[in-house]
């Protein structure tokens, strides 16, 4: 390796041929490169991970230099989780292993294999003897082959997860309060490293490389309490807890555009209605929220400015996610013909941008409250509880229209599976397609008949049209008359289809007598 530096690379070059001297064992590459190059940029923009999950890295590694371009659109929860084990006394019997965080990751992977999209996921723990634990007890498990086919499942050390990224990163942090070796992984303050340490600089780096593998979420599996955790992993893991704490709290007026005194007192009216106080533990309110920049990184094909909007509601209820926009209109930069705009046109003087911002963001989803001195009314405070309550009950609605509107479709696919199955049928009196077993009917030779059982009701033949056999048409002369008319002895059935009138005299012989000819013809 010297001779091809010296010949590729150095060129006669004293200087580099000295710095060459640090490539040693108590060197890493990464230093060596940095002494020998002439040209050193920094990572600035980061496209992986949510603003949430990077802001470790960035703070204590790039000193908030990192630009994140991926702009969160879910929950705070759907992005950070901690996870506890059931039992903070249990003492683990293998050393730097711990089954209880095991069974609740197995736990977890159940419930994402379940997924109609199931994430790709990985495991980081900061143990080897906790790697090859959770290999083991995983490749026993019935489910692992879909844990490797769904989820791309992987299994890593803080050492060996460099390169790597999936899009759940579970974190099994094994220290518990009977043992804890974590100070021997990590570094004991991230603040004061020195910089001629080298196994130091190592477990620095662990940190930085393990806490930012994930795209779409964290998850800390840990067997103790996170304010339990000292050193530097405690500094890391109150880092993400702070994070999911600050989403989960109300903003303050400081987050707020601070060339608009309005939106200050229109963030003070939302945090004083009602529906705050009640759904506070649902609603997550995020201000001058880039709301373009988001849809351009889920929707390539969006073309339309970047709006950023005063205050978006995100509100977790019944199992889903609905998310609104709540914007403050100043009367001179938002309307036109100001001289003529009032409390009952105000919508028609609204600027044209005004009024294509709010379709272009109602077409992707986001209904818009607008809030503007002409509608706030003498108590804001009351107006704006009573648009937020009647918006939060659309939202209900649409959800159980939407629960009922599913039931209907599950329904219908099964009864037109059940046609090509044959068993289901369809009722023709009712014209609905119900089991075949309501269609069953001993006295038919077939066994099922073609009207239901509750089309048929408890009388099923009164219901059918009654024959009058009191009178017949003639197909001679076609004239009803009485059933008497078409006695005819000499037939099986008694009764023919002309009236005597019709036959005439004789008509008993006349058949006979024909019956004879045409029998003897057919002799010959």
């Amino acid at each position: 390796m010297r001779k091809e530096f010296e010949e590729n690379m150095a060129n006669g070059d004293l200087g580099l041929m000295t710095r060459f001297g640090s490539f040693n064992i108590t060197n890493s590459v990464m230093d060596f490169f940095e002494m020998i190059s002439n040209f050193q940029i920094q990572l600035r923009k980061h496209f992986r991970g949510y603003p949430e999950m990077i802001s470790f890295s960035s703070e204590y590694f790039y000193d908030n230099f990192l630009q994140v371009l991926k702009i969160r659109g879910k929950p705070i929860e759907e992005v950070i989780e901690f996870i506890e084990v059931d039992d903070f006394e249990r003492l683990e019997t293998i050393k730097n292993v711990s089954l209880q965080e095991t069974e609740k990751i197995i736990e977890e992977l159940d419930k994402l294999i379940e997924q109609e999209d199931p994430p790709s996921v990985a495991i980081i723990t900061p143990f080897s003897a906790q790697q090859k634990f959770l290999s083991i007890e995983i490749s026993k498990h019935e489910n692992e082959p879909e844990y490797r086919s769904k989820l791309k499942l992987a299994i890593f050390t803080f050492d060996s997860c460099q390169g790597e990224e999936r899009d759940v990163i579970f974190y099994s942090m094994v220290a518990s309060r009977q043992a804890d070796g974590l100070n021997y992984i990590f570094p004991i303050d991230i603040r004061n490293q020195p910089e001629e340490e080298i196994e130091g600089k190592i477990r620095f780096q662990r940190l930085n490389v393990g806490f930012s593998r994930g795209k779409e979420k964290l998850v800390f599996i840990t067997s103790k309490p996170i304010n339990e955790f000292v050193g530097s992993i405690g500094q890391a893991l109150r880092h993400f807890m702070k994070k999911l704490d600050d989403a989960k709290n109300a903003p303050t007026s400081e987050s707020v555009d601070q060339n608009s005194p309005m939106e200050k007192k229109l963030l003070n009216w939302i945090l004083s209605t009602s529906v705050y106080a009640k759904y506070s533990n649902y609603l997550e309110i995020i201000p001058q929220f880039e709301l373009g920049k988001y849809l351009k990184s889920i929707d390539p094909g969006y073309q339309h400015p970047y709006f950023k909007v005063d205050f978006l509601i995100r509100l977790s209820i019944y199992g889903e996610v609905h998310q609104f926009i709540i914007e403050y209109d100043g009367f001179d930069y938002h309307f036109v013909d100001k001289d003529e705009v009032n409390s009952l046109n105000w919508k028609s003087y609204l600027t044209p941008k005004d009024v294509e911002r709010e379709c272009i963001l109602e077409s992707y989803g986001y209904k818009m409250i607008r809030v503007n001195r002409f509608n706030m009314g003498p108590d804001p405070v009351s107006s704006m509880d009573q648009r937020l309550t009647d918006l939060i009950g659309e939202y209900v609605q649409i959800k159980k229209k939407s629960g009922a509107i599913t039931r209907l479709q599950l329904k219908t696919s099964e009864s037109i599976k059940g046609l090509s199955n044959k068993t289901h049928k369809e009722c023709r009196n009712g014209k609905k397609i119900k089991l075949l077993e309501e269609f069953y009917s001993k006295s038919l030779v077939s066994g099922y008949g073609v009207i239901c059982k509750t089309c048929k009701g408890p009388n099923y033949k009164s219901h059918k049209p009654k024959v009058d056999k009191s009178s017949r048409c003639c197909n001679e002369c076609n004239e009803i008359k009485p059933i008497k008319e078409f006695y005819d002895s000499g037939l099986k059935s008694k009764y023919g289809i002309k009236c005597r009138a019709c036959k005439g005299p004789n008509y008993a012989a006349r058949r006979r007598n024909n019956n004879a000819y045409w029998a003897r013809k057919y002799k010959r």
